[in-house]
């Protein structure tokens, strides 16, 4: 069984809220799957967000909350840039180390499947993107 410590210190570490960790500086994606492997939109206007970094000294760039019995949550809004073009469907996440290339450390699903038209701030309300740790062990 996973203690809280170990999965409240790796959601941080995940997330950009933890200085010692694969994602000190944390960026999100928007994926789609393309037969067997995720890709993110190729709309030239499309960007990665950035959720958190470790060594910035404003609360605001750190948009993820302290996690909570296996449990982290957005506190601020995660926006990404407005659409110019239409970005597509896109149905998972994925968080990264770096603005630009790389492959996701870590990805998962979105709990329904978003059309991202043109013109559109695409954004995941305080508190409604979560990521939870648990012990698969009964």
């Amino acid at each position: 069984m996973l203690a809280t410590q170990i999965t409240d210190w790796m959601l941080k570490g995940m997330t950009g809220k933890e200085t010692d960790a694969p994602l000190s500086d944390c960026w999100m994606g928007l994926m789609r799957m393309e037969g067997e492997t995720l890709v993110e939109p190729t709309a030239t206007d499309y960007a990665r967000t950035h959720i958190g970094h470790t060594t910035y000294s404003s609360s605001s760039d750190i948009k993820m909350d302290d996690p909570d019995n296996g449990t982290i949550k957005n506190k601020e809004y995660i926006m990404f840039n407005e659409t110019q073009s239409a970005w597509g469907q896109v149905s998972y996440f994925g968080l990264f180390a770096t603005e630009t290339g790389g492959s996701a450390l870590i990805t998962g699903s979105l709990t329904q499947e978003v059309t991202i038209d043109a013109n559109k701030v695409p954004l995941f309300n305080i508190g409604a993107f979560t990521i939870t740790i648990r012990d698969n062990v009964e």
